[in-house]
């Protein structure tokens, strides 16, 4: 939603960053696998727009990581490296955002989270 909501109200340059765990490819066939072709299709539509309009703004991780987890905590690295502050949205359960919240409390950083 926010993907397409930032195409919909064409936000400033440089004020989106999507940290994605594979490169768009590879998500796209991650996510068909987790969400079907259609879902996987939307994303792979919007991600394709945003690139072309925001080019800097899609930051594909080209690492070859085993497993998803792997991609996803090594992408939570690079999101905290580059971070000022953070907002975590229900974070319980979420293996990701924990993860994630670990990191950014190392880094000593302004962060909020609402359950």
């Amino acid at each position: 939603i926010v993907m397409r909501s930032s195409l919909e109200y064409k936000i400033p340059r440089n004020s989106l960053k999507i940290f994605l765990p594979y490169t768009i490819d590879h998500q796209y066939k991650h996510y068909c696998k987790l969400e079907g072709y259609k879902k996987a299709s939307l994303l792979l539509n919007t991600l394709t727009q945003i690139k072309k309009i925001y080019p800097k703004s899609i930051i594909e991780n080209k690492k070859q990581l085993k497993n998803y987890r792997q991609a996803a905590n090594h992408r939570n690295t690079l999101i905290i490296k580059k971070a000022n502050g953070a907002i975590f949205f229900k974070p319980e359960g979420s293996i990701g955002s924990l993860d994630a919240i670990k990191k950014i409390k190392t880094k000593e950083i302004s962060f909020l989270i609402f359950n």
